[in-house]
């Protein structure tokens, strides 16, 4: 695995910097000691589904979901189409360091 206890804690600090400018950013308005933390980061309100005070229609909901499956196979496709290539590439290209550097 590539995932080491080094790469852990740079994305955790990637992260909580990311949050502390959120935070400044969107308390520039504020005076200074006060902050408004209601929503630092939200998507927006959901409101009810039926009437028409709504901020989404249900048929959303349903694109929402075929693009996600969408993103998984296309995913899923990617994974073996490198797996394949990675096979391809050990068994006929890794004889020589000219044509492993190509």
């Amino acid at each position: 695995s590539y995932w080491s206890t080094k790469l852990t804690w740079r994305a955790f600090f990637c992260a909580m910097t990311t949050l502390a400018t959120l935070f400044w950013v969107r308390n520039m308005d504020t005076l200074w000691g006060q902050a408004n933390i209601d929503k630092l980061f939200s998507f927006g309100e959901f409101n009810i589904l039926s009437g028409e005070s709504s901020n989404f229609s249900i048929w959303e909901l349903g694109l929402f979901v075929i693009v996600g499956c969408l993103g998984g196979l296309i995913g899923a496709v990617f994974n073996a189409a490198n797996e394949h290539l990675t096979i391809w590439r050990m068994k006929r290209i890794n004889h020589s360091k000219l044509r492993r550097f190509l």
